[in-house]
């Protein structure tokens, strides 16, 4: 054991071995602890290093799908992601500007669900695309169902996190109220109206957002609110054809971007809205895009926004 003796120290006044031990005996309990402490160290880091591993192995193994009518179909298994509570409020946590909206309020998920109406079996929508649920669209095919509102809820959830984040990116240096980020994601969620800023009505809005959220003078508010809502609502057509339900869910968003609290434009109303507009119109060359100015007029009229 001498190989593990300790050197005598120069003074020992300094230095001195506990009372009643001998330097070989000091030697031997250094080593011991050493050693002890040592093997500690290494079997805590290998059981982190096992529990890192299992949390990979974890995370990469095969989520839980949404079944479509065969329940026994592995390909109808994998056709759906049904998104778990868990993942939806992860996508929510994604950091934003402080004070900006992240996601759409309930006045928007409620414009979107009467017009998307719930239906738990797939179907073709005037678009001819296979839709469930609140108007989910992504891998959905033909046949299949779900269990019930909650998952069309989820998925809804899920859907428009996606499109409140494109929201984000394409106005992510203009502030924008509440209602008026709602009213972008439900248009983006039905018409892809914004394409990561691409389309017209994109461009459009980022020059006309600024000076109507900054100007102090209401007549020139109340003119930059109709002609951009009028611009969203060109966004009405399905395979070419002039869609009356398309219109009508754009003057919809349209209250909603203005800030009213009844927003939403009922059958009835719009169609008194569009003969009202055709008749003060009748001896004029109308374009559409007057008519459609005209009924965007008498919709604010009729929730109090303008005289005219």
């Amino acid at each position: 054991m001498a190989f593990f003796q300790r050197r005598n120290p120069p003074s020992s006044q300094t230095s001195s071995p506990l009372e009643g031990e001998s330097p070989q005996a000091f030697s031997r309990h250094d080593f011991i602890t050493t050693a002890t402490v040592g093997l500690g160290a290494w079997v805590v880091a290998y059981a982190f290093r096992n529990q890192d591993g299992s949390l990979k192995q974890d995370s990469s193994a095969p989520q839980k799908r949404l079944s479509g009518s065969d329940p026994t179909s592995v390909e109808s298994e994998n056709r759906l992601h049904m998104p778990s509570p868990s993942e939806v409020e992860a996508r929510q946590s994604l950091s934003q500007p402080m004070g900006a909206p992240t996601m759409p309020s309930q006045a928007a998920i409620d414009l979107i669900k009467s017009f998307e109406g719930y239906r738990s079996r797939a179907y073709l929508c005037p678009a001819g695309q296979p839709t469930i649920g609140y108007g989910h669209t992504k891998g959905v095919q033909l046949g299949d169902t779900l269990g019930g509102e909650s998952d069309a809820i989820r998925l809804l959830q899920s859907d428009l996190q996606s499109h409140a984040e494109r929201v984000s990116r394409v106005f992510r240096d203009i502030p924008l109220t509440q209602s008026q980020f709602d009213a972008l994601t439900s248009a983006e969620f039905n018409a892809s109206c914004l394409k990561n800023g691409t389309t017209g009505f994109a461009q459009y809005a980022r020059s006309v957002l600024p000076e109507l959220n900054t100007t102090r003078d209401p007549d020139r508010r109340l003119e930059l609110q109709k002609e951009l809502v009028s611009y969203l609502c060109r966004y009405n057509r399905a395979n070419g054809e002039l869609r009356d339900g398309l219109l009508r869910r754009r003057l919809s968003e349209g209250l909603l971007l203005a800030g009213t609290r009844d927003p939403i434009v009922s059958n009835a109303e719009y169609k008194k809205l569009k003969q009202d507009a055709c008749d003060c119109l009748k001896n004029v060359d109308h374009h559409p895009h007057r008519l459609i100015r005209e009924m965007v007029s008498r919709s604010f009229v009729s929730r109090g926004l303008s005289r005219r």
